[in-house]
């Protein structure tokens, strides 16, 4: 029989082939040893706990924004109904014939008393 490539023999080829698979067969049990290590598993539960954590965390921090804006919302629908009232308040006021700005609501003429008592104390 002739070699199947001139620049080796079939022994040649045999142990190469031998070695391939000794090492796949130690890759093998280098990966079974670390599986079965408890250091892998403790490993893998601390990485684990802390993605967990972390992504907690940013749940956490989506539900804060989320409260913060619902807050701003309802702050800025407030201003804005004010707004509108006292913008109605001041179209019946010009139409009326009057002139300049309307008279202070009755709350707002309140608070506006309040204020010049304790800006006189």
């Amino acid at each position: 029989m002739s070699p199947i490539n001139s620049s080796c023999s079939l022994s040649e080829a045999q142990s190469t082939s031998d070695h391939r698979i000794g090492v796949n067969t130690g890759l093998f049990s280098i990966f079974v040893g670390a599986i079965s290590s408890p250091i892998f598993w403790i490993t893998a539960v601390i990485i684990l706990f802390a993605f967990t954590t972390h992504q907690l965390y940013r749940y956490w921090q989506l539900c804060q924004s989320l409260i913060s804006i619902e807050e701003y919302t309802e702050f800025f629908r407030t201003m804005h109904q004010r707004l509108q009232r006292r913008n109605a308040e001041h179209i019946e006021w010009v139409q009326a014939g009057s002139i300049g700005s309307p008279p202070l609501t009755s709350d707002a003429h309140a608070k506006l008393q309040v204020q010049m008592v304790v800006l006189k104390q």
